[in-house]
């Protein structure tokens, strides 16, 4: 690992109050020269690279010659393998652009900013409640770059047909909607459903879905490795989730048997899905003739503050970083008011520095896209795909009747409590 210098954190920590002040222009401060002395940084991440090129191109507007980025994408399914043999080789990239789902993972591998370069003050008013996922006892792991909250997407021409003015707000109104919208032949085959709830394997997001009414209720999936108890509060929301694929119940309106929802969604055949505000524009484009629109991610009655899932991404610089203090530079322009204000324009990803959130576009979708922004919260998820599995059995199970749902939500906490400590 490269060590940064007592002169480094002391230039780093002045560009570190530029940055985040909106005054990214570093060239001036040092010369119209001083960007050719500046290497250039290697960025991996996930994000579409047409989406980080309207970075690359705000700061090409504003001759800004300090920023020398080559950015690389990478798919979700090989970024974090691509990653490790990228480390074991020596050939890898100084800063990472990475979901919340990979920090843990790769905790050992990345440089973290002090907070005597960044105080945790300055990073809580700068950026959204999420992004504090980032932060560490001493420091910053990595930096908020874009959230992607989880929504409600719902069918109007379903909703009015039933005589329904608006979509559900809490999640009470689910269990009457349910019975309402939800079309059955003699036999009890579902060929139209209310909400895709119950199952795991053909509903879009039911990990995120699930997660969210935990977050709601209180009982996050880490609670228990945290030393909280919540299998009780937990239990509610997972008993919740699977009465809707319990062909015996009042709420029955999903199964195994049919296809996936975002499919039954798009196909008119779902009057309600559960997705990310990033597909919109792909729903839209799937099918045109589909008249829906977009509500908040329905909430617990009575709630006394209103949470939704986020997907949150960071910019993390890696301690194998050919210089970490450019590197680190680097990674503050990337998330300075002026690059994120052009990445959520051309993204369509509601941005996650305050002072961004607090001018709302005029546009319907985008104010709410920035309202559940505010709202969003999320976990370190230890290992994504064995978390995933987990919460495929824990569901499973219970819609089986193998466990009570108290059971299954123990069980739950304790293999992730496993992989915490793995």
């Amino acid at each position: 690992m490269k060590r940064i210098t007592i002169f480094q954190l002391v230039l780093l920590s002045v560009f570190v109050a530029m940055a985040l002040g909106g005054l990214i222009l570093f060239s001036r401060y040092k010369g119209s020269s001083a960007g050719q002395n500046f290497p250039t940084a290697e960025v991996w991440g996930i994000i579409p690279t047409e989406q980080f090129s309207a970075i690359q191109e705000a700061f090409q507007e504003q001759r800004d010659e300090t920023f020398k980025v080559n950015y690389t994408e990478k798919q979700p399914a090989v970024f974090y393998g691509d990653l490790i043999e990228a480390l074991a080789a020596g050939n890898s990239p100084d800063l990472i652009i990475i979901p919340e789902n990979l920090l843990l993972k790769l905790r050992s591998k990345i440089f973290e900013i002090p907070f005597e370069s960044l105080s945790e003050r300055i990073f809580r008013d700068t950026y959204l409640d999420e992004g504090e996922l980032f932060l560490t006892a001493t420091g910053v792991a990595a930096l908020p770059f874009s959230v992607n909250p989880l929504v409600m997407y719902w069918n109007r021409d379903i909703f009015a047909t039933a005589g329904l003015a608006k979509p559900p707000t809490v999640w009470d109104e689910f269990i009457s909607l349910a019975q309402t919208l939800t079309d059955k032949d003699q036999n009890g085959n579902i060929f139209r459903s209310a909400v895709a709830l119950g199952e795991f394997d053909n509903i879009i997001n039911a990990k995120e879905i699930l997660s969210a009414l935990f977050l709601q209720i209180g009982a996050p999936p880490l609670a228990a490795a945290s030393g909280g108890a919540n299998s009780a509060s937990g239990a509610l929301a997972l008993n919740f989730y699977t009465q809707f694929s319990n062909p015996l119940g009042l709420t029955y309106s999903w199964n195994k048997s049919l296809t996936d929802s975002r499919d039954a969604f798009l196909a008119g055949d779902l009057a309600i899905y559960f997705g990310f505000a990033s597909e919109l524009t792909n729903l839209r484009a799937r099918n045109p003739n589909l008249y829906f629109d977009v509500a908040p991610f329905p909430q617990p009655k009575g709630a006394k503050k209103s949470l939704t899932f986020g997907k949150l991404y960071g910019i993390a610089v890696l301690k194998s970083s050919r210089d970490i203090a450019n590197s680190a530079r680097i990674a503050f322009l990337l998330t300075s008011n002026q690059a994120l204000k052009a990445f959520s324009q051309k993204s369509g990803l509601p941005p996650v520095r305050r002072d961004l959130l607090a001018a709302k576009p005029t546009d319907a979708y985008g104010a709410l896209f920035y309202g559940e922004a505010l709202k969003s919260r999320g976990w370190l998820d230890p290992d994504y795909w064995a978390t995933s599995a987990t919460f495929k059995e824990m569901i499973e199970s219970v819609s089986s009747g193998k466990a009570r749902p108290s059971e299954a939500v123990g069980e739950m906490e304790e293999e992730v409590g496993k992989l915490m400590k793995n």
